[in-house]
């Protein structure tokens, strides 16, 4: 439901930045460095820190799941954090020629922008 005070659609919009998220996340390439990984160990991701570089966890004997761990780190992760990452040149590299277009999030060539591309 909209709110007029705060001029937001409230938890609703939570929700959907949220799953935006997801969508992003699932998106970044697993190969020859694992992004997903690599973000949630930035942010300390309690799930992520648990594996080496090359997504084995020794302790447990386990390798590292991304459907597991997406929805960890998107629910952690800050906008800054996000951007900060994207902002990495050695990320950049890696993300050139993925393209993203969202509500909340627009990825272009190695760039992240937390704002829509869409034009209505």
């Amino acid at each position: 439901m909209y709110n007029q005070q705060s001029g937001s659609f409230g938890k609703t919009t939570m929700t959907t930045s949220l799953n935006e998220k997801k969508l992003l996340l699932n998106r970044l390439p697993r190969y020859p460095t694992d992004l997903v990984l690599k973000l949630g160990e930035e942010i300390g991701e309690p799930y992520c820190l648990q594996f080496d570089d090359s997504g084995y966890d020794q302790q447990n004997y386990r390798y590292f799941n991304h459907d597991e761990a997406i929805p960890k780190i998107a629910e952690l992760v800050t906008d800054d954090q996000l951007l900060s990452f994207f902002a990495n040149p050695d990320t950049k590299a890696e993300v050139g020629k993925i393209t993203f277009r969202g509500m909340f999030y627009t990825l272009k060539g190695g760039e992240l922008k937390c704002e829509s591309d869409w034009h209505l």
